[in-house]
């Protein structure tokens, strides 16, 4: 009944996903077989996407692209994120994706958990976020600032791992983006340095630097996140 009530989440064909993924796992070349079509794992337990034993399912790294595109935080803005690593996780073949994000005004910063070998993306949503609406060609192409790949400084250095993954490919679109991206990194920074200043001079409010640290810690017990990874 309740079912009748819940938004329904419009996504790209799920044929149309599974061709995708299937054309991702031929050029991978790799031998992985493709998990159960669902929204949640069986057996899985845990805030949805924000705990590791509660992975969103995904179709490739193209996938996880894809998802994170679409994912909104509590203010309404696009995500930059950066792939951390991969956990081991004994009831799940393949692992679990460990993204660290942070929303384009610099105010949630968040580890997310994504696994990989599904025929689509999941139409669930991580608490606190929202999906920006489908749109056929739009949603279809991930117009990101994000990278698969571990970037030390995150989010500063993230234009060279951009840049690397969408080569000369819309190279002028991506070159204004990435115009918009250092801008929007200044206003992260004013940020950042105001948060800090409170929290010395009034000594009140979890700031976002402590946050970080929460976050960096909570990951230390899961990976090793000074190495380098790739899909």
């Amino acid at each position: 009944m309740f079912s009748l009530f819940k938004k329904q989440i419009t996504d790209e064909p799920i044929q149309d996903q599974i061709n995708e993924f299937k054309e991702y796992l031929s050029k991978l070349n790799a031998d992985i077989e493709i998990q159960e079509d669902c929204d949640n794992l069986p057996n899985s337990f845990g805030e949805f996407g924000i705990s590791h034993t509660n992975p969103i399912p995904v179709n490739g790294v193209l996938g996880e692209f894809k998802y994170l595109h679409r994912l909104r935080c509590q203010c309404n803005e696009m995500l930059y994120f950066h792939r951390i690593g991969n956990k081991s996780v004994e009831w799940v073949e393949g692992g679990i994706d460990v993204y660290e994000t942070l929303c384009y005004n610099g105010k949630h910063w968040d580890i997310l958990y994504f696994h990989m070998q599904h025929p689509r993306r999941s139409k669930n949503i991580p608490k606190g976020y929202n999906f920006a609406p489908f749109h056929p060609e739009y949603s279809t192409i991930p117009i990101i600032i994000g990278t698969n790949l571990y970037v030390e400084n995150f989010p500063f250095e993230l234009t060279p791992c951009v840049k690397r993954f969408f080569g000369s490919t819309l190279e002028r679109f991506f070159d204004r983006l990435l115009n918009d991206y250092e801008n929007s990194l200044k206003k992260i920074q004013v940020i950042l340095f105001v948060r800090k200043f409170r929290l010395i001079k009034l000594k009140k409010h979890q700031s976002i630097w402590q946050r970080k640290l929460a976050l960096i810690k909570k990951v230390n017990n899961l990976i090793n996140p000074t190495a380098k990874f790739s899909t």
